[in-house]
């Protein structure tokens, strides 16, 4: 009973742009998230300090430590900026950038309480909400646009944004999240729910979101190129991709401060899903050279978010991870911020809980940092109580609490 009222609980999470968009008819509802995330945690807290529960608790927390230092430095640091006069002493930007921390340990404690719980049927449950959360969706639009309506939606799907039939089916967070659950369940369980890993294949193919697809399909290719073996050891493997990934950040970055990506728009006419416009509001708050020291910790979405509310700008935030945290932190900053997430955590996580759960990490960073390039998903509950989830499930396979075989 508890099993299902929870996972009804997480699909009625997982529905929030649903619910927003075609029931409440409002943008956004204020703590939509905590007040159908947090009763989960209350009702499952005691399981967190049953008997022979210590050992992996403590694992745990040492985790929430290690995910919580870079928000907490770069908090710091904003202060710092502050203190240079650099960056805008700012009650409510102040207050904005501390839910970042707050929101990272929420997201991870919600996972780790789940994974106490119910173990290795708490991936299960997150996949049985998103199937049972975008059945209504479907549903609706079924009944909205009718078949023959769905039918043209899926039949010209990458070329109908702004024409209205994806409003019914193109769900932000849960279509760039839902393929970190097709991964889990592809390559990180020891047996493949086959039924519930095609399920979730059509919500992503209804969702449609172009980088997100992307994002997995390079996720599987450096999965199979890691695994396999060759003439460089796993390791190597591993931390060559974080490497790259970190590379690649600060080229990307440059491609767009130096505007080359503008000629390549201007030239060939890609519209890159209306990023250019994009770019170009945030373009004069920030310069490519390493002396760039940023503006501080949530500067990008809370100017956004300004420029939408005046009508100046039509979306609240830069829909670009990589390129916000280089104009919140400078160039110093930001390259230390990927350093931790692609070196320090790894290497830490490897240090403590093997081998494996440091490739784990990888995987699910060659995603997110795809979908970073073109989204904020670095605030999206969802797609960060995913990443938290199957990592912590890792973490509990390899301290003996749950065997890979049970796993399955």
């Amino acid at each position: 009973m508890t099993k299902l009222f929870v996972t009804l609980l997480l699909a009625v999470n997982f529905s929030a742009q649903f619910i927003f968009r075609h029931i409440a008819g409002v943008e956004k509802i204020p703590l939509f998230d905590v007040a159908t995330t947090l009763p989960i945690i209350l009702m499952l807290l005691p399981a967190a300090f049953k008997k022979g529960y210590a050992a992996i608790r403590k694992k745990f927390e040492f985790v929430i430590v290690l995910s919580l230092i870079p928000y907490l430095l770069a908090y710091a640091y904003t202060f710092f900026l502050i203190a240079l006069m650099y960056a805008q002493s700012n009650t409510i930007n102040l207050y904005q950038a501390a839910r970042f921390p707050i929101k990272a340990v929420y997201y991870i404690v919600l996972a780790g309480i789940l994974l106490l719980r119910f173990r290795e049927q708490a991936l299960e449950m997150f996949c049985e909400a998103v199937i049972m959360s975008y059945a209504v969706n479907i549903m609706y639009g079924f009944a909205k646009i009718g078949v023959g309506g769905v039918l043209q939606y899926l039949a010209t799907m990458a070329y109908v944004i702004g024409t209205g039939f994806n409003t019914y089916f193109e769900m932000h967070d849960l279509g760039l999240s839902v393929e970190l659950l097709i991964i889990y369940q592809l390559f990180m369980r020891e047996k493949t729910q086959w039924l519930t890993t095609s399920l979730l294949a059509l919500v992503m193919v209804f969702c449609y979101k172009r980088i997100a697809i992307f994002a997995m399909i390079v996720t599987m290719i450096f999965y199979v190129f890691i695994r396999r073996k060759g003439v460089f050891t796993r390791d190597v493997k591993v931390y060559g991709t974080f490497i790259a990934i970190l590379a690649a950040c600060f080229i990307y970055t440059w491609f767009i401060a130096s505007d080359v990506i503008l000629e390549l728009a201007a030239r060939y006419g890609f519209d890159f899903s209306n990023r250019i416009g994009i770019f170009g509001a945030i373009r004069n708050f920030y310069e490519w050279s390493v002396f760039f020291l940023g503006h501080g910790l949530y500067f990008t979405r809370s100017h956004f978010q300004e420029t939408y509310r005046l009508g100046i700008t039509g979306l609240a935030g830069l829909h670009n991870d990589i390129l916000t945290t280089y104009v919140d932190l400078g160039f110093i900053g930001s390259f230390l911020w990927f350093f931790y997430q692609l070196w320090i955590f790894p290497k830490s996580l490897e240090k403590h809980f093997g081998h494996e759960t440091s490739f784990v990490w990888c995987i699910l960073m060659v995603y997110a940092y795809c979908v970073y390039t073109t989204d904020n998903t670095q605030t999206y509950s969802m797609f960060q109580t995913f990443i938290d989830a199957i990592l912590m499930l890792q973490i509990m396979k390899h301290s003996g609490f749950i065997s890979a075989k049970s796993a399955s």
